[in-house]
């Protein structure tokens, strides 16, 4: 069977495992994408990813093409990013799908963020798409643990859902050391990358920061967003003034090096999917302190190169990066964990689990696998 994957933009941060699958399924891989990128994306350096073996179709909305696709592909795999409302020829091809009598049916999710109002209104949303495609679909490959959980509640059999991760390239060059070698540990140099919004958290950080006294630490802020002026504001107090850094959007391929010059990544979301930044940096060869709500969580604990504290909560982040300054010693350990770690994190190992979780489930070969980025030993 061939194998066609439906997605919004062909991303970075999925084409790795594609590749790979590419080389290793023994028949065709299909991308099928909505279109080919996103104004968002293009103004963060984002660049066509390569595609190697995977043949690649941009739908530029056009739903007859994705009819085409259909017709000529029904006894094939087809694994569908359909919860994605935004891209309306996703769950359109869904519906086809499952309306013909698709044999060979999954789906690709991130968990939903269920806070307030909308987050209730969109489990429930969930939920009823659970209901409607439950029969047919028969995986759903979701983002780490926290997607596992999300969506076996909002109905899917616990035994058709899959963990899944974004993942780095194998092939992209390691990031460089850092210019200037240091003579000691301080200051504590910690980095935040991603879009100055309430959903990230970074305020939170601010605050967790502002409270720490008596220790030596730096902050760079790579990104931008509209709650910029008043994340600005927050850190003009006066236990912050004159130690945050804020550099704006800073090119993709150039995140990898501007970790590996820092020596603790801190993603305080409220709720992330995945947060890729967290792999980026684990990637690079630094620690990364993230929070329960962002799906991965699983590779920081995995790694041993992190801790993961409570969303929202300014007085878990503050225990947690207090107990960092007063042993400064544990960002080497983290460093050395990270590094150990990085293989865990490529298109390769994501590859050859997606062919393994395909094999398990449409062919009825092989052990249900267990994702990489869990070290047996651990």
């Amino acid at each position: 069977m061939d194998v066609y994957v439906w997605h919004n933009i062909p991303s970075h941060h999925s084409a790795p495992a594609l590749r790979r699958l590419a080389e290793v399924w023994p028949g065709r891989v299909c991308w099928v994408c909505h279109q080919a990128s996103l104004p968002e994306r293009l103004r963060m350096g984002w660049k066509a990813p390569e595609l190697g073996n995977v043949n690649l179709v941009i739908l530029n909305g056009e739903k007859a093409k994705a009819d085409d696709i259909i017709a000529r592909s029904l006894q094939d795999i087809h694994i569908v990013a359909a919860l994605e409302r935004k891209f309306d020829t996703l769950p359109y091809a869904m519906r086809v799908l499952h309306n013909r009598g698709c044999r060979n049916l999954g789906i690709f999710a991130e968990s939903g963020d269920t806070r307030g109002v909308r987050g209730r209104l969109r489990f429930l949303l969930h939920m009823a798409k659970a209901r409607r495609y439950r029969s047919r679909v028969k995986v759903v490959l979701s983002l780490g643990s926290l997607g596992v959980e999300y969506f076996t509640r909002v109905g899917f059999d616990r035994s058709t859902v899959f963990p899944y991760a974004y993942q780095i390239d194998d092939e992209a060059p390691e990031p460089k050391p850092p210019s200037t070698p240091r003579d000691d540990l301080l200051p504590i140099r910690l980095i935040y990358v991603g879009q100055l919004i309430h959903l990230k958290g970074v305020d939170v950080l601010l605050k967790a920061l502002d409270g720490i006294c008596g220790h030596d630490w730096r902050l760079t802020v790579v990104g931008e967003g509209p709650e910029e002026g008043r994340l600005k504001r927050l850190a003009a107090a006066p236990g912050l003034e004159g130690r945050v850094q804020w550099l704006g959007s800073v090119p993709s391929e150039q995140v990898g090096g501007l970790l590996r010059q820092h020596d603790v990544c801190v993603c305080p979301s409220r709720y992330d999917g995945w947060c890729m930044v967290v792999s980026e940096a684990l990637y690079a060869g630094i620690g990364v302190i993230t929070t329960e709500a962002v799906g991965a969580r699983d590779v920081v604990r995995a790694s041993g190169a992190g801790r993961v504290v409570r969303p929202n909560s300014v007085s878990a982040l503050r225990e947690v990066l207090e107990d960092l300054l007063r042993f400064p010693e544990r960002v080497e350990r983290w460093k050395a964990e990270a590094e150990r770690y990085r293989p865990r994190l490529g298109g390769r190992a994501a590859g050859d689990y997606l062919r393994q979780v395909l094999q398990c489930v449409f062919e009825e070969t092989g052990h249900r696998p267990q994702e990489p980025w869990l070290p047996n030993e651990r």
